[in-house]
């Protein structure tokens, strides 16, 4: 069998028609697979966590259950009265408060996992 070149990722024995052939298929390029699998694992993972959307979604519950929290400190008793005695702004904020702790819990606890990488799948050359 023939090694790859390691300017071009061609085949020596190609033919310059062959290899123009491969380039308009959009198959120019070899798969290499990374060199350090276990880095390269660490980076994706490291990737993922920093774009979980529980997280982000978490800190939005705990932000406007926070600023609620707070405003309902300053209810007047007209408000308090007119939701039948009761101090909504605290509970909802308090409530929104849990439902953080719920996200970041699920986040930290069931971290996501990336994909396993498949094999690259490329057409056999006819020739």
């Amino acid at each position: 069998m023939s090694e790859p070149t390691s300017q071009s990722g061609q085949f020596d024995s190609e033919s310059e028609e062959e290899a123009a052939r491969r380039r308009r298929l959009g198959m120019g390029h070899r798969f290499e697979p990374p060199g350090d699998p276990e880095h390269t694992a660490k980076e994706t993972s490291a990737a993922s966590r920093l774009f979980d959307l529980r997280l982000m979604i978490g800190s939005l519950f705990g932000l406007y259950g926070i600023l609620l929290t707070i405003y309902s400190f300053f209810d007047s008793p007209a408000e308090i009265a007119r939701a039948a005695g009761i101090h909504l702004n605290l509970w909802l904020g308090l409530s929104m408060i849990a439902v953080c702790v719920i996200f970041f819990l699920w986040a930290r606890l069931l971290p996501q996992k990336p994909p396993e990488p498949s094999a690259p799948t490329e057409p056999p050359l006819e020739g």
